[in-house]
């Protein structure tokens, strides 16, 4: 497939698709072109590296709750589409409650040094920074050929030791095992200690977490706006390095992870694109350098 354009090419196809549009376009690392036979027009080593995402994870849990009150049916795959329309379950988001969980520094020295080291870089003196937020509830030249994907979840183990602290599927007799209690608290007969997880425990967890790990499909980074030699791909114009007329505006420019929904960001990134184009085409109202963006300077 060939594409022209007499001014400009947009490329947005999103964290996962906007590498594979450079790629097989000629833009990107010269090894990995190479690789997959394709010839290199521009040589950005960065295109499709640094994915950034927010990872996962749904623990079952108990509950007295009927179908017609929980997604369980519907995610399990009990329930059709239709069906959780008719029961009104598609109303809303059905997240009943948000919790923004840091552990205690008793609990940081648990998780081992490695895990306190990450705690006091990333998170320590940021006490508004959640380290878990919970809820209820390769490339070839055809557009056809397979993609190669890594997401890099799990890739250190300080990474699944944040998912096991968030909960630690347990071996039979252990005692972090879940108590089927059909009477309120105060009749549970023995005071409600802090659980006690062993050794056994955490694996269990650890093997149940790199088999049921997901995505939230907050997909960013793999087109990241930095210096070229830094692995990046745009500059701050939106233009992809080594090319001229052809940028990329989605969420793969932005570097890092963000602490917050990709909803907004991606508005964000779209709006400001926006403005960037419409000035370098010399569209009517395109505004100012330096000028202010609903609210936000840029």
């Amino acid at each position: 497939m060939t594409v022209k354009a007499r001014k400009m090419v947009l490329v947005s196809w999103g964290a996962l698709g906007s590498p594979l549009v450079l790629e097989r376009s000629a833009v990107g690392s010269r090894d990995i072109l190479k690789e997959a036979s394709v010839s290199v027009a521009a040589d950005v080593p960065g295109v499709g590296t640094n994915y950034q995402d927010h990872n996962l994870m749904c623990w079952p849990s108990k509950t007295n709750l009927g179908s017609p009150d929980t997604l369980d049916a519907l995610r399990s795959g009990r329930m059709t589409p239709e069906e959780a329309v008719a029961n009104s379950l598609m109303q809303y988001s059905r997240c009943d409650m948000h919790i923004k969980y840091r552990p205690s520094e008793e609990e940081v020295k648990e998780l081992a040094s490695e895990f306190e080291e990450h705690w006091k870089a990333e998170y320590c003196d940021l006490p508004s920074k959640a380290l878990l937020i919970m809820t209820s509830v390769g490339a070839g030249p055809d557009w056809e050929d397979q993609t190669s994907f890594e997401t890099g979840f799990f890739t250190q183990d300080v990474h699944i030791k944040k998912q096991i602290y968030g909960y630690r599927v347990f071996p039979a007799g252990s005692e972090a095992a879940l108590v089927d209690l059909n009477a309120p608290l105060a009749e549970y007969g023995k005071p409600l200690n802090k659980i006690k997880y062993t050794a056994d425990d955490d694996k269990a967890i650890d093997h149940f977490l790199r088999k049921d790990i997901g995505t939230t499909w907050h997909s960013m980074g793999t087109c990241a706006m930095k210096p070229w030699n830094q692995g990046g791909v745009v500059d701050k114009k939106l233009n992809v390095y080594g090319t001229q007329g052809l940028k990329v505006v989605d969420l793969s420019i932005w570097a890092e992870n963000v602490g917050a929904n990709t909803q907004i960001t991606a508005y964000t990134i779209g709006e400001k694109g926006m403005e960037i184009i419409m000035r370098e085409l010399g569209l009517a109202g395109a505004k100012q350098e330096g000028g202010r963006l609903n609210g936000h300077a840029h």
